[in-house]
């Protein structure tokens, strides 16, 4: 049975998004998760931390 493609900004079919899906496969999860959790700490948490200060350095339960 064939994946059923899910809707995507660019073309899924373009040559670089083909290489990542290749490689992606041939990965273990928990390297994915490790790459994953890299790029949230790198790029998304500076720009959540700048838009929410006041949110920073609080434990949630």
């Amino acid at each position: 049975m064939a994946k059923k493609l899910r809707k995507s900004f660019g073309n899924v079919n373009a040559p670089s998004v083909s290489v990542l899906k290749d490689l992606i496969d041939t990965q273990n999860k928990d390297t994915i998760r490790g790459w994953c959790l890299k790029y949230a700490k790198n790029k998304m948490l500076p720009i959540f931390e700048q838009h929410c200060p006041a949110t920073v350095g609080r434990e949630t339960r």
